[in-house]
């Protein structure tokens, strides 16, 4: 959820092919975002972590439809398994569905999680969540709500979670190889919301903790004491991340405007 202000970053103001309502770019050589063109506004990030053995999504977008009717690649799945990415040497990102997915969900708001059902009709899809308040997510009614879906008019999408995910959590396939991927609750925003540290690729995925050009929202569930908290840590964990001088600085990828910016320096603004 996003309100935007000032110059957007220019990897937003991408335009969907009219063909599609998505748009895809390489972050490295195995991590792409993906834009949503979606009715609501959002513009939402979503982002495709290639491994051997899964293909890990980080958010799921809002799902669509968009107000147009006319393209051909609408649902997300359809987007990654069919169609030809320039920035993939015009592959698809996982090209028939060939590899499982894994389902790591920032946080549970309906521009994160719309395009959710899309992957959980196949009962090898591996759905990632924070455990930090489970009753946020999965408590009797709360979704539509926790959600908000019940206020954009959002049929609210139907998943169950399969990993909670502890605080500092690494996140393995199918298989149980580890992905490289680490996991910390993040509450402010939203008591759910995730921070994933990808050290490989050395970048950090925030959801709706920070962007660039917005304000951070905070809907009623949100708590601007655990807010400053996650700040602090993040910023702590990114210094020591960055000490290490053989390795590249960290880059922070979140949710909307901004995917590829230096995490020290926005986390200090």
């Amino acid at each position: 959820m996003c309100y935007k202000l000032g110059p957007p970053d220019p990897a937003s103001a991408d335009k969907a092919p009219k063909d599609t309502y998505f748009t895809c770019r390489k972050l490295t050589e195995n991590l792409f975002y993906i834009t949503e063109d979606d009715k609501w506004g959002e513009n939402p990030f979503i982002y495709v972590r290639l491994y051997a053995s899964t293909v890990v999504l980080i958010d799921t977008g809002c799902g669509g439809p968009h107000n147009s009717s006319d393209a051909d690649f609408t649902s997300l799945r359809h987007f990654i398994e069919e169609y030809s990415v320039a920035d993939n040497d015009s592959q698809p990102l996982n090209p028939g569905g060939a590899k499982n997915y894994t389902v790591i969900c920032t946080h549970c708001h309906y521009d994160h999680i719309g395009g959710i059902m899309h992957f959980t009709e196949s009962s090898t899809t591996s759905v990632v969540a924070s455990s930090y308040d489970k009753d946020f997510i999965a408590g009797p009614d709360r979704l539509p709500t926790s959600s908000l879906c019940r206020f954009v008019g959002m049929n609210t999408p139907k998943y169950s979670v399969t990993v909670w995910a502890e605080d500092g959590q690494s996140i393995t396939d199918s298989a149980g190889n580890d992905l490289g991927l680490v996991l910390y609750h993040a509450p402010g925003h939203t008591p759910d919301q995730l921070a994933i540290w990808d050290a490989q690729e050395r970048f950090l995925f925030v959801g709706d903790t920070v962007y660039e050009h917005a304000p951070i929202l905070f809907p009623i569930e949100g708590n601007i004491k655990n807010y400053v908290a996650t700040i602090k840590r993040l910023q702590g964990l990114v210094k020591g991340w960055n000490s290490t001088e053989s390795q590249s600085r960290v880059l922070m990828a979140c949710g909307h405007l901004t995917c590829n910016a230096d995490a020290g320096e926005l986390l200090r603004r």
